[in-house]
């Protein structure tokens, strides 16, 4: 005969009522996916898209990858040379007259106690026609002019009535030959040109140069309608690129953060920015905190990278589809094999790279295995909890 178990009603019906109020506070950081799936207006379900590249990193794989990095940018593309100085509208100007004798339309015949023949008029600016007030010489045009040339256009008005004449014409100040520096520098405004000539990064320092990470400032020029930027470090490191400014011109200085994101079995996860202006792989593992010990498979360290298709091209990689303006790569590297820490070493990082690091195979046979502890143990618990409970009805 086989034994039977009477199971009461009353003891199942609170089991039931136990495990689903427990069920219900179960602890949540927000709704569950069924939760937003229930409550969608409609489902659009869209194929995935898979156009990434897979290949293992080399040495020579990593200096092709290095010699195909995103190339600046090119700024100012026509040379400019040291621009002659010239007078300008509002520059303040001082004139000063000489004869070679008393007597003359200047220097009258008892000034032979004056250390010099010479007169100077008071200080005037260039007005809005551009011109420059002479006594009997009338106005002389200066705007756009050198001085050397305003000179002897006033000379030459002056030679039939002043004895032998001779003109000097110094700028005292420049109100035409100004440019704004603009940003993250650390004294924004506008700025005087120097007579002789200034370059981009002259102009910068005279502001106080930047204030922030050098690697993340981008130099932006704006001259009448037309823009380019270059990166502050390749400005630097490319001497052609620091052309002389122009008047009117607008030098502005922004921060662009360049960052990497570090994800899996890395000592420390996040968002890190880059240090110096071109890192590399290992330092960016190694600024993570090296791969954990007991969760890591040095084995399977990976480099996602976004590319554009001649950057695919020049790395020898296959490009992305013809449809596809940009590609994408990812970067297998063994670190288990000696060889790639010198290629890890060697490959420099771009902005926005991913490196995720995988764990380890037993590592994930040990999260089943505690999965299955933890649902086993659960699962007794609630026995036993409902028997105890059949238990205490049974009393009453």
């Amino acid at each position: 005969m086989r034994p039977c178990v009477r199971v009461q009603p009353v003891s199942v019906l609170l089991l039931g009522v136990l495990l689903l109020a427990n069920c219900a506070r179960l602890p949540s950081s927000g709704p569950s996916y069924r939760q937003i799936e229930a409550q969608a207006f409609a489902q659009i379900e869209t194929p995935a898209q898979s156009n990434y590249v897979l290949t293992n990193l080399s040495l020579d794989l990593a200096d092709r990858l290095n010699k195909a990095q995103v190339a600046a940018p090119a700024a100012w593309t026509s040379p400019r040379i040291a621009p002659q100085p010239t007078l300008g509208v509002g520059d303040l100007v001082d004139v000063t007259i000489f004869e070679s004798q008393s007597g003359g339309l200047f220097i009258p015949e008892d000034a032979g106690s004056r250390p010099g023949n010479y007169i100077t008029l008071p200080r005037q600016a260039v007005d809005a026609r551009g011109a420059i007030m002479v006594p009997y010489a009338g106005a002389v045009a200066a705007d756009g002019r050198t001085i050397s040339a305003v000179q002897e256009d006033v000379e030459a008005k002056l030679s039939n009535r002043a004895i032998e004449p001779q003109v000097i014409i110094s700028l005292a100040e420049s109100r035409s030959k100004r440019v704004s520096v603009l940003g993250v520098v650390r004294q924004p405004g506008q700025l005087d040109l120097n007579p002789s000539g200034e370059r981009v990064l002259d102009l910068i320092a005279r502001a106080g140069g930047v204030d922030g990470p050098q690697q993340e400032a981008w130099v932006r020029i704006e001259s009448g309608r037309r823009q380019s930027a270059m990166r502050l470090t390749d400005l630097i490191n490319n001497p052609d690129g620091n052309i002389f400014l122009r008047p009117g011109d607008i030098v502005s200085v922004s921060r662009d953060r360049r960052s990497y994101l570090v994800l899996g079995a890395a000592s420390q996860q996040g968002q890190f920015d880059f240090e110096e202006d071109a890192p590399s792989l290992g330092e960016a593992i190694a600024r993570a905190g090296g791969l954990r010990d007991d969760r890591a498979s040095a084995a399977q360290v990976f480099l996602y990278r976004d590319m554009a298709r001649e950057d695919l091209a020049l790395a020898g990689l296959k490009a992305a589809p013809a449809q596809a303006a940009s590609g994408a790569a990812i970067f297998h590297v063994d670190l288990s094999d000696p060889a790639m820490l010198f290629a890890a070493q060697r490959l420099v990082l771009r902005d926005k790279d991913v490196v995720y690091i995988a764990n380890a195979d037993a590592v994930e046979m040990q999260k089943f295995l505690a999965l299955v502890s933890g649902s086993t143990a659960t699962g007794s618990s609630a026995l036993a909890d409902g028997a105890a409970i059949d238990r205490s009805l049974r009393r009453l």
